[in-house]
């Protein structure tokens, strides 16, 4: 088939809408491919590869069609610019000239208004001029065109002619009028004339409008009309219903293809997250039942341990029951013994009696001697019947004393090996601590230590041998009446709610916890009432009620704000109303110590071993010596000393001493400053000797070593676990920084699981005493009252101490919490402890020390002094040999009292040059009572007032400036 023919059937293929997009585009990359075919001489053979600077541009065109490409469309575009502006600016007196108002007349006349389309058609002919001359399409589009401008303006002209009828009161419109105005001069001028006016269809709108009008009717012909011009307009764009129809479903199908995504994505967003909330639900339940399975074990060891105890106890009253009779057997069968042998005596006595003279019934005479016994020196005898004990059950003393005199015999034997065999059962009964024996007057004696050849001879029962202090030696404390309790409550409250009241603070309800020291309001606020609001406002209550109060916000599980306020009837917290419950005395574990009361009154107890360590802080009088000897005497009530032994480290010689000579110590209290070192290294040592017998055995703490070596030997002894109490850290910290911080930091890093554990207290809470490495170690702490919330952090990592009331008022960090507890401390008189102590000296066996560890600390003493000598440092011998300025202590009181120094301070005070001065301020950097330097910043004094006047009164040499 030639070119033209084939161009032909393709635009007509095209007019009868037998193709779409794609068919369309089949056609013309066959028609290139047969042109391209042409070009290269009608073979097929393969054509050779283009280069890289042709591979772009297409194959080279007709010189006819060139021209045309070239030209045509700018052609084309031009005369739609300008019938646009024709069309426009017409109006506009000589925008476009006489030229552009005649063809502006001229195509308004044939189509009306709707010539105004003109342009577009020709702007979409010069567009696709191109394609449109390849399919030899120029003739067809240009009719569509003008068949599409014509449908429009006849539709206009439609409406028009339906308008003018109303107008008249008509809606005929025949086929003559039609004829009339077509033919006739006015209807044809008219048309003209009012397409020119653009209120008509113009000519050619009149023509094809009146025709249709006329033949189908005021709704046919609308309905006709718009029908031809979709169908124009769909060939004029090459659009197919075909076409219109896969748009509109492609369309439909990407809109809901997205929708079904957005679907698909949010159902995967809610199984994702129905599979996380499940998952999270399985993990409750599963730490639930984790939970309830350990209480259960733990309930059931409970219950064994418990029954284990009933049984022993059992066991153990068993037993003493059965010595009991067995022993008063043995007192009956003596006392029967002894009676018989009484009346016999007596009954042989009398028949001898009878025998030998009977008429001098009231003398005795001798066979062996030849002369008579004189009335008057011969010795009495009374009758049998006075004798005997058959109807008393026991024999006179008078009778036996006269039977001794009379027969030469001893009489007292049988009395004294019965009373001996008494006291022999009452001492091993009180060994066992079954019987509890009366307070007698025991010597004192100093305590011994014992080498390792009597260690082993001590038996297990012996060390068991251990008699607990009644709980009646602790004295009774008086509590407030009731009715001061109340009245202090209504009014606290009724202030606190008018001060809330006028600070327009609303609150919706205000309950109140009340404790030993303190009281703390629960304000709920309102919903519209912010927490920063409350919080704001803490000054205006705390001048409302005229003390210093403490906000906690939140309160830990409520939706409450907290106001801590001092108690003016205060109560104190009885050491003795704890240990006596029976909390107290349920706790299985040997470490478990009495702590007091929180803000509700209820009771809080501590138990070492899960602390492990322990860290006390607080100014002097605040009340840390007083947690520190609730502690101890706590651990007295709970264990025995072959369980429990103390390391007390005593730096001020004043505080363990009522502690001396217990049997739960392990050394004597150190008080030595050059032997607390040597102490705390032979502890660590204790400690790796104590871990290198659990590698031996596989054991992975104390327990687990002494349940084993028990198994394998009952004989065996259970490694005892030790408390070691550091009652001033400070002083150590001063005479030597170094090996104090390390030995507790090894310790506190490793000493739990061999059953050691740390107690340290300390009134000076800085960084440089309580260092960092210090601090992360030991978790559980607890502040009693500091000067400032700089110390608060020191000690628990945030403010509140500084806002304790003092005496025994704490707050209590225990392992694992994030938040402090605020508690009232249980407090024991220095009486009380005398006396418990007293009572433990004089009823259980003396002190016996370890001599192997009092060994162990004097090498460790040695070793250290050895040390310090063997370094060699000159500048330290010419600090220790160098004489003490004569205003050292004058310098020292002055620093103390304002809390700084500085060389400039000294130098005005005190009339000094520069280097005098550096030099009593390095001195006293040397001595531990000031910081290193810091720059041009006056130096921090680590000591106050109360520490200075305790070292001046101990008659410390260190405050006039002399090494110890």
């Amino acid at each position: 088939m030639s070119r033209p023919h084939r161009n032909a059937a393709a635009g007509a293929q095209i007019l009868k809408g037998g193709t779409d997009v794609s068919e369309r585009k089949m056609l013309k990359s066959a028609k290139d491919n047969e042109n391209r075919k042409e070009l290269r001489g009608g073979t097929d053979t393969k054509p050779e590869k283009r280069t890289n600077r042709s591979k772009n541009y297409d194959d080279v065109p007709d010189e006819r069609i060139s021209v045309i490409h070239q030209f045509m469309p700018f052609l084309i575009i031009v005369a739609a610019l300008f019938l646009t502006a024709c069309f426009i600016f017409s109006g506009f007196e000589g925008a476009v000239g006489k030229v552009g108002l005649v063809i502006r007349n001229f195509f308004c006349g044939l189509f009306g208004w709707p010539a105004f389309i003109l342009p577009l058609i020709l702007l979409n002919l010069a567009v696709y001029w191109k394609k449109y001359v390849e399919m030899d399409m120029i003739i067809w589009k240009l009719c569509v065109g003008f068949l599409c401008i014509m449908s429009v303006a006849a539709l206009v002209h439609s409406f028009k002619i339906t308008a003018d009828l109303k107008t008249v009161g008509s809606e005929e419109y025949e086929m003559a009028v039609w004829a009339r105005t077509i033919f006739g001069t006015s209807g044809a001028e008219s048309n003209w004339s009012g397409g020119i006016e653009l209120i008509s269809g113009g000519f050619f709108g009149g023509l094809l409008g009146g025709f249709v009008r006329a033949l189908c009717g005021y709704i046919g012909s609308p309905i006709l009309l718009i029908a031809l011009i979709l169908i124009s307009s769909m060939f004029y764009f090459s659009v197919t219903p075909s076409y219109v129809w896969n748009s509109l479903r492609v369309r439909a199908i990407r809109i809901a293809e997205k929708r079904a995504e957005k679907r698909a994505e949010k159902r995967e967003q809610i199984r994702i997250h129905n599979e996380e909330l499940k998952a999270e639900a399985e993990r409750l339940k599963a730490e639930q039942r984790r939970l309830e399975e350990e209480e259960r074990r733990e309930k059931k060891k409970r219950a064994e341990e418990e029954k284990e105890a009933e049984r022993e106890r059992k066991r153990v009253q068993a037993e003493e029951e059965r010595a009991r009779a067995e022993e008063q057997e043995r007192i009956e069968e003596e006392q029967r013994i002894a009676r018989e042998m009484a009346e016999a005596e007596a009954r042989r006595l009398e028949e001898e009696s009878r025998q030998s003279k009977p008429e001098t019934f009231g003398t005795y005479v001798n066979p062996d001697v030849s002369s008579v016994v004189s009335p008057e020196t011969a010795v009495p005898v009374q009758p049998i019947g006075e004798m005997t004990a058959a109807e008393t059950g026991t024999a006179p003393e008078s009778a036996s004393d006269i039977l001794d005199a009379v027969f030469g015999k001893d009489r007292k034997n049988t009395a004294q090996k019965k009373n001996d065999a008494v006291d022999e059962c009452d001492d091993a009964l009180s060994r066992m601590g079954q019987i509890q024996p009366e307070i007698n007057e025991v010597p004192e004696e100093e305590g011994t230590v014992e080498d390792d050849t009597d260690a082993a001879d001590r038996t297990k029962k012996e060390l068991e041998a251990y008699f607990f202090p009644p709980v009646d030696l602790l004295s009774e404390v008086e509590a407030p009446t009731q009715e001061e309790i109340n009245a202090e409550l209504r009014e606290n409250a009724q202030k606190l709610m008018g001060k809330l009241k006028a600070l327009n603070v609303k609150i919706s309800k205000i309950e109140y916890s009340r404790g030993p020291t303190i009281t703390r309001y629960e304000l709920y606020p309102d919903m519209s009432t912010r927490v920063s609001a409350i919080e704001a406002v803490s000054n205006d209550i705390a001048l409302e009620l005229g003390t210093t109060i403490r906000m906690e916000s939140p309160i830990p599980n409520k939706n409450a704000v907290g106001v801590e306020v001092p108690n003016k009837v205060r109560s104190t917290v009885s050491i003795r109303e704890m240990i006596d419950s029976d909390k107290f005395r349920s706790m299985l574990g040997k470490l478990s110590s009495c702590l007091g009361k929180d803000v509700g009154g209820n009771m809080m107890y501590i138990d070492l071993a899960k602390m492990p360590h322990l860290l006390i802080a607080g100014t002097t009088g605040s009340g840390k010596s007083v947690c520190i000897n609730t502690i101890i005497l706590s651990l007295l009530y709970k264990s025995r000393p072959d369980e429990v032994r103390f390391i007390m480290i005593d730096p001020k010689k004043i505080e363990m001493g009522v502690y001396r000579d217990l049997p739960h110590l392990k050394v004597p209290v150190v008080s030595n400053m050059k032997r607390a070192a040597g102490t705390l290294n032979a502890a660590v040592n204790e400690m790796e000797a104590r871990y290198s017998s659990f590698e031996e055995t596989d054991s992975r703490d104390i327990d687990a070593y002494n349940k084993l070596m028990t198994e394998r030997d009952p004989s065996f002894q259970p490694l005892p676990r030790i408390v070691i109490i550091i009652d001033e850290l400070a002083d150590l910290m001063m005479t030597a920084p170094k090996e104090i911080e390390g030995s507790i930091i090894r310790l506190a890093q490793k000493a739990r699981a061999a059953g050691m554990h740390l107690i340290i207290g300390t009134q000076r809470p800085s960084a440089n005493v309580i260092t960092g490495l210090i601090k992360g170690n030991i978790p559980s702490r607890i502040a009693f009252s500091v000067a400032s919330g700089v110390d608060s952090r020191i000690i628990i990592d945030s403010v509140g101490a500084e806002k304790l009331v003092g005496r025994g008022d704490m707050l209590f960090v225990p392992i694992g919490s994030t938040r402090p507890q605020r508690l009232q401390g249980a407090f024991v008189s220095d009486p009380d402890v005398r006396a418990v102590t007293d009572f433990i000296r004089e009823n259980n066996p003396k002190v016996v020390y370890d001599s192997k560890f009092v060994t162990d600390i004097d090498n460790e003493t040695e070793k250290m002094n050895t040390d310090k000598k063997s370094k060699g440092d000159e500048e330290n011998i010419t600090e220790f040999v160098r004489e003490a300025d004569p205003l050292f202590n004058l310098c020292l009181h002055a620093a103390v009292k304002n809390k700084t120094i500085a060389t400039s301070m000294l130098q005005r005070n005190f009339q000094m040059g520069f280097g005098r001065a550096s030099g009593v301020i390095d001195r006293m950097q040397a001595l531990g009572f000031v910081s290193a330097p810091n720059g041009t910043k006056p130096r921090e004094v680590l000591i106050d007032e109360n520490r200075l006047q305790e070292l001046e009164d101990a008659g410390d040499p260190r405050v006039h400036g002399k090494f110890v």
